[in-house]
């Protein structure tokens, strides 16, 4: 929290609000869906969603190196 409150001193904004801002961010990127979910822990909806191991670490890595973080400067 104390990340959050060096960003915003509302209240209604907690941790959770993360991702939320952080599934805009790669989205803004360009980052694919399925990609994005994954990270992110959502569902996809279908059982092929369920195959599999997901992106590579490396994938995963190189989409969130992407991502520019000033406030944590």
């Amino acid at each position: 929290m104390k990340y959050i409150r060096n960003v915003t001193k509302n209240d209604r904004k907690v941790a959770h609000s993360i991702r939320g801002n952080f599934k805009d961010l790669i989205r803004d990127l360009g980052v694919s869906k399925e990609n994005n979910d994954f990270i992110t822990g959502h569902a996809q909806g279908d059982v092929a969603g369920r195959y599999g191991k997901g992106p590579s670490m490396d994938k995963r890595l190189e989409i969130i190196n992407q991502i520019e973080h000033p406030w944590l400067k």
